[in-house]
């Protein structure tokens, strides 16, 4: 027996053509009024309804309002929405990560002299060097207040350096860079500096005394 064509009504019946009103059966696949229209079947009365219907036509049982192409549309949203989702999450987690690795790096201090090199023994004398040194700003500190510029001499700021320990001070246009050397540390060297000359390579951070061997 030919299929005839039909279309479903927005209540759910099953139509056919005027005439074909007979026991002809109805192509489910040509005739839907809407694209994305199903025939279901009732849970009560076992009849085909459309799945757009709110309420069985036969029975009045209520159906589903949610069809299940609507159901894989609306699956297929939620997984686009949690991909997203998850990719948003991992760019800001990785953005996060980057910052934190920046500041972290900003952060950590520059190589400043190279006294790791130095023995147990030359590490005390150079531990006194350094204190000496943050001594000196301290006394230029107090000499400037009071003269408003800055001095080579020692015995101009009643400065007295440890034993054994020698300072020299060279003044520069906007501050000053000092050395110190220790008898008993041959070859060491340490130094500080205020304002923007630091003296020597090895000394990176103002007013923050380093050590190197050599010249």
């Amino acid at each position: 027996m030919a299929a005839a064509p039909c279309c479903v009504s927005a209540n759910g019946t099953v139509l056919l053509a005027p005439h074909e009103q007979s026991e002809v059966a109805c192509d489910r696949h040509q005739c839907r009024q809407h694209p994305d229209m199903a025939l279901i079947t009732c849970p009560e009365c076992k009849k085909e309804v459309s799945d757009r219907a709110p309420a069985c036509p036969h029975c009045g049982a209520p159906i589903a309002t949610e069809s299940i192409a609507d159901s894989e549309v609306h699956g297929r949203g939620e997984g686009l929405f949690m991909k997203s989702l998850n990719c948003g999450c991992m760019i800001a987690l990785a953005v996060v990560a980057l910052i934190v690795v920046v500041l972290l790096l900003s952060t950590c201090p520059a190589p400043n002299g190279n006294d790791t090199k130095a023995s147990d023994a030359e590490k005390v004398y150079l531990a006194s060097m350094k204190s000496d040194l943050r001594n000196l700003i301290t006394a230029e500190e107090a000499y400037f207040t009071d003269s408003v510029k800055y001095t080579r001499s020692l015995r101009a700021m009643h400065f007295q350096a440890t034993t054994g320990v020698t300072i020299a001070v060279v003044l520069t246009s906007d501050g000053f860079n000092a050395t110190a050397k220790q008898a008993r540390a041959p070859g060491w060297t340490c130094g500080i500096f205020v304002g923007s000359v630091n003296g020597h390579a090895e000394v990176q951070k103002e007013g923050v005394p380093a050590c190197w061997n050599g010249q």
